[in-house]
């Protein structure tokens, strides 16, 4: 009984960390846009300064900026339009800069995110 209870309360896993960071990211984004009549921060140090006023529950918003399944700074792809889904058309957003074991959480303009492999992620990141 005691072997069991070892894992209890070792809190989220890194995959399911990284993947709410990214969703918590997409939706900095679109409260962003909205914010700012549609507009996305030029960069990621904007989006930063923006967290830090948008959130005052005094949350440690700069840990949303690092995936800590590869311990790197997600990419973040600034020059989409936020959308809802089912709207618009769907855009890769942010993701792992590595990933971990040949795959990558990715968030999308949507704010939905998956995990996707490396042909998928090349495909996303061709546009496809």
């Amino acid at each position: 009984m005691l072997l069991l209870l070892v894992g209890c309360g070792s809190g989220p896993s890194p995959a399911a960390t990284s993947a709410e960071h990214l969703r918590q990211l997409a939706r900095l984004c679109g409260n962003y846009a909205s914010v700012h009549k549609g507009k996305m921060p030029t960069d990621v140090d904007e989006l930063k300064k923006f967290a830090k006023t948008f959130d005052k529950s005094g949350a440690d918003t700069d840990s949303f900026f690092v995936s800590p399944r590869d311990n790197e700074p997600y990419v973040l792809k600034l020059n989409v339009t936020m959308s809802m889904p089912g709207i618009g058309k769907k855009m890769l957003l942010a993701y792992e800069k590595t990933g971990v074991g040949g795959k990558r959480f990715v968030a999308y303009n949507t704010v939905e995110v998956e995990e996707v492999d490396e042909a998928r992620f090349n495909e996303l990141i061709a546009g496809k």
